[in-house]
């Protein structure tokens, strides 16, 4: 009977073995993988051969040993095999230890190599624009069967349908090698590669001002921007015009000029700009395409601390964090912090984000503000209205703020069946709290007296009908506060109002108080309550908590007892 049993068994599960053994496989795969990612992205000891001077919109990076892309941002770290990738409207300036730039523009994919003799950049697809000035580097490019030996060279790749790519020399010569057959390409020359072999021309209509890629501050608005350009040849007219598309699908300027240049006033944005003409036999020519940037070089505006604030502290110098605007053509901020209006005593401090947290303050009034440091010459710095605040030293704590439940509020016995849930708030110095629920005001009859590390209790000995009062306080090692003053509530068969307040009708929230939630495997969180018949809508607002102030991070209008945020990009921890 026994051997029936387990052939029985083995005839059951073997039908599905494999199954549950490849589920499992994906499960360890799966585990392996999101190790990978979530694991803390850095340099490490990794040779650094440039750094990332200017990013727009999504740039991303792939170290040779990694499987996960991570995002780039101004003053990234560029290491020796990374791969670079660029999505739709997005754009990157590279500048390399050796001079070199590199700008990528959108929906590109480079491999930076620098292992061999000669630095190698292996060019997938998109644009990419090599500047390196007199001397060069032996730098050599290659894409699919064709290699291009630009040592001493400026030059323009662009892909195109199949295996098309175009190659424009700026300054000096290059060589290239496709398919086997070599050809020269020098200055104002363009190279055509095909499956056919490379077709070299000259070019005779030449964008000159404003450089590829090249970024134009604004310090508000529309800004004059002078095109220049150069005619070779027997040409007439030609026609000059700008688009906000690459394939000039509709054109926001066009004139036709006899001169060499004009100037156009343009608002903050992406352009692309070209010339067109026919020469004297009647043959067309179309131009490079260039693209120009016009970035708004914004001021930087101080959120926090507001201009006035006061902190204060018993034993610990309080942790504040200061934060403020960014500034798109910023690699990095200085911030100033003195104790002279005039920061001539200011201490300077290197931040390559818009937040910054420090504790080392002691009592007295402090100023302070925040330079944004572009890396690209020709752009200004950007300089802060001056800060204030206050750090003051009191002698003990300061009792902590009653939440809820509030003086003389009544709770419905069917919400309170786990216990009525306490909640306050308190200084950040404060270690702990002892909480303490009586039936009487002056605490004889106590039916709670817990002390707890959070901002919050729920007291399961408090479930009954009755009066009762309750009372907090903060301990910070050696240091006390007072109790609060004693706060009266009511548990009834029905929630009543609270004397002096609105009826409370919003109850059952969840995420419930003080939870703790992991966002690494979520790309949406959902709040949702429990309301009242009578509600038409609800506001609903989330706030984030800096330096003991909320601060509005999300708001909406809703008519659901629920709300679903899919960018959790403002829940930071």
């Amino acid at each position: 009977m026994n051997r029936l049993k387990r052939l029985l068994n083995w005839a059951m599960y073997g039908e599905y073995r494999w199954p549950i053994l490849f589920g499992v496989l994906a499960v360890i795969f799966a585990l392996l993988f999101w190790y990978d990612y979530t694991r803390t992205i850095s340099v490490g000891d990794r040779t650094v051969i440039g750094y990332i001077t200017y990013k727009h919109n999504r740039v991303q990076r792939r170290f040779q040993d990694r499987l996960v892309w991570t995002n780039l941002e101004n003053r990234s770290p560029l290491t020796n095999q990374d791969t670079i990738r660029s999505e739709d409207l997005s754009d990157a300036h590279i500048h390399l230890n050796d001079g070199t730039v590199i700008k990528i523009d959108e929906n590109s994919m480079v491999i930076l190599d620098f292992t061999g003799s000669n630095p190698t950049i292996d060019f997938m697809n998109g644009g990419l624009q090599i500047e390196q000035g007199e001397g060069g580097s032996g730098l050599v490019i290659n894409s699919g069967d064709n290699s291009i030996d630009a040592s001493d060279s400026d030059l323009r790749l662009q892909s195109g349908e199949g295996n098309l790519l175009d190659l424009i020399v700026n300054r000096g010569e290059a060589m290239v090698n496709s398919g086997g057959q070599v050809r020269s390409v020098a200055m104002n020359q363009k190279a055509v590669m095909s499956d056919q072999g490379v077709d070299v021309r000259d070019i005779h209509l030449i964008p000159e001002e404003p450089r590829n890629q090249q970024i134009v501050p604004s310090d508000y608005g529309a800004v004059r921007i002078p095109f220049q350009w150069k005619v070779r040849g027997e040409f007439g007219a030609v026609t000059f015009q700008i688009s906000r598309h690459r394939s000039f699908s509709s054109t926001m300027y066009s004139q036709t000029v006899n001169g060499s240049g004009l100037v156009a006033q343009l608002p903050p944005g992406t352009y692309y700009w070209r010339l067109f003409g026919r020469d004297r036999a009647g043959n067309e020519e179309v131009s490079e395409v260039r693209k120009v940037f016009v970035v708004v070089n914004s001021p930087v505006r101080l959120a926090t601390p507001a201009n006035g604030e006061t902190f204060t502290y018993v034993n610990e110098p309080p942790l504040i964090t200061f934060n403020w605007s960014g500034n798109a053509l910023a690699s990095s901020y200085e911030v100033l912090i003195g104790r002279n209006a005039d920061l001539s005593d200011a201490s300077s401090i290197t931040a390559t984000t818009t937040t910054l947290a420090r504790r080392d303050f002691s009592a007295g009034r402090y100023y302070w503000q925040v330079v944004s440091k572009p890396s690209m010459s020709g752009v200004p710095d950007r300089r802060s209205p001056l800060g204030r605040f206050d750090v003051q030293q009191r002698e003990g704590f300061p009792a902590p703020e009653i939440q809820r439940p509030v003086a003389n509020q009544t709770l419905a016995e069917k919400d309170v069946t786990q216990g009525v849930l306490f909640v306050w708030k308190g200084l950040s110095e404060i270690k702990s709290y002892t909480v303490q629920v009586a039936t009487d005001a002056g605490f004889e009859n106590q039916l709670v007296n817990q002390t707890v590390s959070n901002n919050f209790l729920q007291a399961g000995a408090v479930t009954q009908k009755g009066t009762y009062f309750w009372r907090v306080r903060g301990s910070g090692g050696e240091t006390e506060s007072d109790f609060t003053a004693p706060v009266r509530f009511r548990i009834d068969t029905e929630a009543g109002a609270v004397e002096g307040a609105a009826q409370e009708v919003i109850r059952n929230m969840n995420p419930a108080n003080g939870s703790r939630i992991d966002l690494a495997n979520r790309n949406s969180l959902t709040f949702n309550w429990q309301g009242d018949d009578r509600a038409r809508d609800y506001e609903f607002k989330l706030y984030r908590v800096v330096n003991g102030r909320e601060v509005e991070v999300f708001s909406r209008r809703v008519t659901d007892e629920s709300i679903t945020m899919t960018d959790l990009r403002a829940l930071a921890e």
